[in-house]
C-alpha cells in the first residue's frame, strides 16, 4: 500500500502512467523461486566442492555443521546444490527467457525513461530474534530466502537496482521500495530515485526511530509472521526438503 502511494505520487508529479503489470510481464513463466535456488545452490555446491571428491564433500559438510562451524541454512543451500546438476541446462534455458522479457519489457515502454517500482521486500520487519521467516500470512516458506522473494527476484534481471526508504510502519519500523532500471542506466536510475526521495519527504531521524522498553522487545511476537528463532529450529526447517539434513535430527 504504501509503495502504491509513492508510485502515484510519481506519476502525478510527472504526469505519465502506471502499468500495474509490468512485473508480471517480465516473470510471466518464470518459476522465480526455483530459478534462483537452483542458481545460487548450484554456485554454492561448486564452491564448496572445489578441490574435494564428492564423498569428502558431504562428510565434511555434515562435521561443519555438527560442530557448530556452519548454519542449517547454508548447508541446506550447498546441499540442494549437489543434486540439481542434472537441471542445469533447463535453468540456464529459463534464465535466458527471463532476460528477453525483461528486454522486452523495457523496449515496450518505449522511448524516455522507465522503471520498475516495487516493495523490497514481501513483509514488513520482524522480530529481530526470528533467523528469518518460515511463514507470512499462513503462507510457507520453503527456505531461509523465501522471504526476500521480491529482492531476489529483481537479482535475476540483471538490471541495476536501488533501495529506497519510503515510510513507517505504525510502530516507526522502516518501509522500503525498490526501483529497477533498464540494463546500463544506473547513472539515470539514481538520478530518479533522489527525485522519488525528494517527493517522498521521508523524514531521517537521528538515533532509534521507536523506544521500546526490553520486556516488550522481548515480548513481542506477531502472528503474522512466523520462523525459527534457534540453531535446531533452522535445521527442523530446512531438514524438511533435503533428507540428508535428517540425520541430524
Amino acid at each position: 500500500q504504501t509503495c502504491r502511494s509513492v508510485a502515484s505520487k510519481v506519476s502525478q508529479s510527472l504526469s505519465i502512467e502506471i502499468d500495474n503489470e509490468g512485473m508480471n510481464k517480465v516473470f510471466q513463466g518464470i518459476d522465480v523461486p526455483c530459478l534462483f535456488e537452483h542458481l545460487r545452490s548450484s554456485y554454492m555446491w561448486k564452491k564448496w566442492s572445489d578441490n574435494r571428491t564428492e564423498k569428502s564433500t558431504k562428510d565434511e559438510l555434515i562435521t561443519f555443521l555438527k560442530d557448530g562451524h556452519m548454519k542449517p541454512e547454508l548447508a541446506w543451500n550447498i546441499m540442494i546444490g549437489s543434486k540439481i546438476s542434472s537441471r542445469n541446462k533447463a535453468a540456464a534455458s529459463m534464465h535466458r527467457n527471463l532476460l528477453s522479457q525483461v528486454k522486452d519489457m523495457f523496449n515496450e515502454a518505449g522511448k524516455g525513461e522507465t522503471y520498475i517500482l516495487c516493495p523490497t521486500t514481501c513483509c514488513l520487519p520482524f522480530n529481530k530474534k526470528i533467523r528469518y521467516l518460515k511463514s507470512i500470512y499462513d503462507k510457507d516458506m520453503r527456505s531461509y530466502v523465501e522471504w526476500l522473494r521480491p529482492t531476489y527476484a529483481v537479482t535475476l534481471m540483471n538490471c541495476p537496482t536501488i533501495s529506497i526508504p519510503v515510510g513507517l510502519t505504525s510502530t516507526g519500523l522502516p518501509i522500503g521500495m525498490q526501483i529497477i532500471g533498464p540494463e546500463n542506466s544506473d547513472g539515470e536510475l539514481i538520478r530518479f530515485a533522489a527525485y522519488v526521495e525528494g517527493l517522498v519527504e521521508f523524514k531521517r531521524v537521528p538515533g532509534p526511530l521507536i523506544t521500546l522498553s526490553k520486556e516488550n522487545i522481548e515480548d513481542s511476537t506477531d502472528s503474522m509472521f512466523d520462523g525459527p528463532k534457534t540453531w535446531r529450529g533452522a535445521l527442523e526447517h530446512h531438514a524438511q526438503t533435503c533428507s540428508d539434513l535428517k540425520t541430524l535430527l
